[in-house]
């Protein structure tokens, strides 16, 4: 139902630690999710909204939880958020076979996700829990890229290139982590990192060359 808690997400340095004490207080089962050299605990309560556990990919991150909300239409819901005041951290992003998602932080300062599931027959908490790590990934991703060919346009040679490109997809993972707590599952941490790279190699080639024309 739009406006509705659809999924609670931990990030934390501990997560067998945090397992533990949910389990025992709350007798909650966790599923464990592969997520590249990590996992991602999911649990549903006997009642909704479910979540999920995760270690935090960034060490300066806040261990905090991380609120999803289910809405009709991901765009407009950015855009009456952002007339309202709120800053856009992540915006629009499709998840593939799962659903939409944007993370926003309000006027007070406290960051949510917003989600609309296109899945079928798959929990509310699974994909939600795959979409806030693809979430952070995505949005290293994007800025990455953006990040890494202007700086690259100054840079003299490949390696300074290179290097500049990935300084830019660690600065950009490193300020959704700190506006979430680095956010949705087992696509995002990997998609990350795997942004940074591709971001510095393609830099570094396209720098490269204009430093062989110039000499």
């Amino acid at each position: 139902m739009p406006g509705s808690f659809v999924h609670l997400e931990l990030n934390t340095d501990d997560t067998d630690r945090a397992t533990a004490f949910y389990r025992e207080l709350f007798g909650w089962n966790f599923n464990e999710w592969p997520m590249g050299d990590s996992i991602y605990w999911g649990f549903s309560p006997s009642e909704p909204p479910g979540g999920g556990v995760q270690r935090k990919p960034m060490p300066d991150a806040p261990t905090q939880w991380m609120p999803y909300i289910s809405v009709e239409d991901v765009h407009s819901t950015v855009d009456r958020a952002r007339s309202a005041g709120a800053e856009i951290i992540v915006d629009f992003m499709p998840i593939e076979g799962a659903g939409e998602l944007a993370i926003l932080r309000d006027p007070t300062g406290a960051a949510f996700g917003l989600w609309k599931s296109t899945s079928n027959g798959q929990s509310a908490a699974a994909t939600s829990g795959e979409a806030s790590s693809e979430a952070s990934g995505g949005a290293a991703k994007k800025r990455g890229k953006k990040g890494g060919a202007k700086k690259a346009a100054k840079a003299s040679g490949a390696k300074k290139a290179a290097k500049a490109g990935k300084k830019a997809g660690k600065k950009a993972s490193k300020k959704a982590a700190k506006a979430g707590g680095e956010i949705p599952t087992p696509k995002g941490k990997k998609a990350g990192k795997k942004a940074g790279k591709k971001a510095g190699k393609k830099a570094g080639k396209k720098a490269g060359k204009g430093g062989k024309k110039k000499g």
